[in-house]
């Protein structure tokens, strides 16, 4: 009696364990993205085509975006990560970049700007128009001891914050491709000839 009162609880406690969403993995040109939704059930991903575009001083730089399309919920919600790939090195003033994107884009003013550690890199994070948009984004490519970046991601969301948000921070990962090696080479070559000019 106690072997099969044993079994039927361990039974009733395997089924009980909630199982995540499996992590998604998309490519994002020379770029390979994963991060995990855990709780959210029902979403798709949309790849947009690549965007040519330059800065505000002239330097161009490609735009990779995905957006994560929650409108099948019952109240609907989505995300977008964008990449921004710069032909050369840029300062890397990510806080004031997430504070520019969350008051531009949505809000008169961003409730926030806080730094925040985001696929292990130093990033930033503001959440936007009371709490409803989380704006973040933090650099991929940059040269240690020198604050430039030649790649940074820009992300945001209207998921509620315990209900995927917070996992898309914490799980986002983005891994730059071989192909982009000969890029990075380059301008780094670039940097320091720049460099020895001066």
């Amino acid at each position: 009696m106690n072997k099969i009162f044993i079994i039927v609880i361990l039974t009733v406690l395997v089924f009980a364990v909630p199982v995540g969403a499996k992590p998604e993995k998309i490519v994002m040109g020379p770029y390979n993205v994963s991060f995990d939704m855990e709780n959210i059930s029902t979403y798709s991903i949309k790849i947009n085509p690549p965007a040519e575009n330059k800065n505000l001083w002239g330097l161009p730089y490609t735009v990779y975006e995905a957006t994560i399309d929650g409108s099948s919920e019952e109240i609907p919600h989505s995300a977008e990560i964008s990449i921004l790939d710069f032909e050369g090195f840029v300062s890397n003033n990510i806080e004031e970049a997430v504070k520019v994107t969350a008051d531009s884009s949505w809000c008169k003013e961003s409730d926030a700007v806080v730094a925040r550690t985001i696929d292990s890199k130093e990033g930033a994070l503001s959440p936007a128009c009371d709490f409803s948009i989380f704006v973040f984004g933090y650099p991929i490519i940059t040269i240690d001891g020198a604050n430039l970046m030649l790649a940074s991601v820009m992300a945001s969301s209207t998921y509620p914050w315990d209900k995927g948000t917070s996992n898309l921070i914490d799980t986002i990962h983005v891994e730059v491709s071989s192909s982009k090696d000969k890029d990075i080479e380059a301008a780094k070559m670039n940097l320091s000839q720049e460099a020895t000019k001066e």
